[in-house]
Formats: structure tokens, sequence, C-alpha cells
């Protein structure tokens, strides 16, 4: 019996300690609330930054975490972006100096911040600040940042080399939607979703000066494709294949296209000759991301070592590697 009374006491005192923390944000919620209606936007952010300060110094990061989430909720709702960027990278950095794991409930309080930008930019919330173009513009830099530092804390955290895969989708959507096209693409492909890579290359690039919009979305999805073979993910570069032919039909006559569905082949076959006459074809493009793609897909699929950079072959006659 009294094992079970000191049990109960312990379960009391913890929720009572639970009930007083949602009390505290209720407080301060109820405060920041007056502060913004009357259009006080800095103290009403500098009350949610010192609580939530407060809260992490003292070890209740869960209650620290909790305030800045509400603050940022709160002055982004209000259109006040810059002032709520603070508080979804103080949300982050509490993660991080938490040593917070990856959870189903951070990822979703994630996701419905990232969800507030965009409600700010494509206006179903009222910006607040600079003029409206600009005002877009800076609110779609805060949100990559936002999202860059969740997926820096995602891969300090957790076991996946290149951060978990809803962030990294959310970073590529919010970098397509910005013409950032290539960047967008390689986010995508590390979040393993090749059919809304698909969908994005088609139906989000925009038209480009210097080369036929048709080409550039081929290409980008050649590159994209190469990137799923470099990590190691046969199995959506070839969905990724197979959806990009069914929305265009008579894209397999392309070179390109060509090239790339012999190169799965290759790969699925582990026909490293045939790997070595393709990356052969390939000298002479003259372009960064294709040669470390390809380099990585022979090393990974065929044991075959990169040729040493000039670099290397200094440091090695230098007794430095």
């Amino acid at each position: 019996f009294q094992s079970e009374g000191a049990a109960m006491s312990r379960y009391a005192a913890g929720r009572s300690a639970r009930q007083k923390g949602n009390g505290s944000i209720e407080r301060v919620n109820a405060m920041l609330e007056e502060k913004l209606d009357s259009g006080l936007e800095y103290e009403a952010l500098q009350l949610f930054k010192g609580q939530a300060a407060r809260k992490a110094a003292k070890g209740d990061l869960e209650a620290a975490a909790k305030l800045a989430e509400t603050g940022a909720e709160a002055l982004i709702k209000r259109g006040y972006v810059d002032s709520a960027s603070e508080l979804t990278n103080q949300l982050i950095e509490i993660y991080k100096d938490g040593n917070c794991p990856v959870t189903e409930e951070r990822l979703d309080t994630i996701k419905r911040l990232d969800g507030l930008y965009i409600d700010i930019r494509e206006g179903r919330c009222h910006f607040k600040g600079k003029g409206s173009e600009a005002g877009l513009i800076q609110a779609g830099k805060l949100q990559t940042r936002f999202l860059k530092s969740a997926i820096a804390w995602s891969i300090e955290v957790g076991t996946r080399q290149h951060g978990d895969p809803l962030i990294n989708f959310l970073l590529g959507r919010c970098l397509f939607s910005q013409g950032n096209y290539e960047g967008g693409a390689a986010r995508v492909v590390s979040a393993e979703r090749p059919k809304e890579l698909v969908e994005f290359i088609s139906d989000s690039m925009k038209s480009l000066d210097s080369i036929p919009l048709e080409i550039a979305k081929e290409q980008l999805f050649c590159l994209s494709l190469l990137h799923f073979l470099s990590l190691g993910n046969l199995r959506d570069a070839n969905r990724s294949l197979k959806m990009w032919g069914e929305r265009y039909p008579s894209s397999g006559s392309n070179g390109l296209l060509k090239f790339c569905k012999l190169l799965c082949l290759t790969c699925e076959y582990d026909a490293a000759p045939m790997f070595k006459s393709l990356a052969d074809s390939l000298r002479g493009i003259n372009d960064q991301s294709v040669d470390k793609h390809i380099a990585q897909i022979g090393k990974l699929y065929f044991g075959i070592k990169p040729p040493p950079s000039m670099l290397d072959g200094i440091l090695g006659m230098l007794g430095m590697t």
C-alpha cells in the first residue's frame, strides 16, 4: 500500500506540474493577444522569446518548445512574419540544444508552421511589413531558413544522413515555389518522393530564357534520376522513370532519357563494363553535378573509385593523404 501511495503521489505531482505548465502558457498567450491587439508586435515577440528561453534554461524543454510554437503561430496569423520567424528558429534551437529526437509530434509542428508560411505567401493571411512583392520574397526566404534549420536538427539527432524525409519534402516544395528548381528537386529526391518529383518538374517549372522549357524539364529530371541512383535508391529511380514515361510517352526517343534507362538497367544487373561505356560517353559534358553523381554511382554499385583530383595528387606527393 505504501508503494502504491507513493506512486499515486508522484502521478499527482506530475499532473499538477503539467497543469501548471499549461496554465502558464495560457496566461502568456492571453498577454500576447492583448499586446497584438494594441499593435505591440515587438513587445509580444520579446514576451514569448523570454518565457521560452527561461523554460529551456530550467530544463522544461516541452514547455519551452510549446511557447515558441504558440507565439510563432499567433504572430504569423497576424501577418508578422519576421517576428514569427524568430520564434520558429528558437523552436528548432530548443530541439537542437535539448537533443530532442525526431518524433511524429515534432514533425507535425514543423509541418503546421510551414503551412502558415504558405498561407502568408498565397494570400490567405494578411502580410504586415515590407511592400507586398518584397514581403512575399522575404517570407519565402524565412520559410527556407526555418526548414533548412529543421533538417540540420534532424541530421544531428537522427540516423538519416540527409535528414528527415518529410522536412526534405517540405523544403523541396518551398524551393520549387521560389523558382529554385535544381535545389528543390535535390530535396524531393532526398525525401524519396518520385511521384512528387515528376509532378513538381512537370507542373511547377516556368520557362527559362536560355533553354526551351521542355528540354529544361527533361534535363532536370535526368539529373534527379542520377541523384536517386547516387543515393543507392534504384527503386525510386525506376519508379520516377516509369511515371515520367507515362506523363511524356514520346520522350523515350530522347538521347538523355535513353541514357538514364540504360543506366538504371546497368545498375540493376551489375553490368560494370556497360557502366564504364556509359560513363565514358559523358566525357566532355563539363557538368560538376553530373560528374559527382556518376562517380558516386560507380563507387556504390560497381566498386569503381573515381579518378583522383589534382588536389588529391598534390596532397599525395606531400604525404598528406
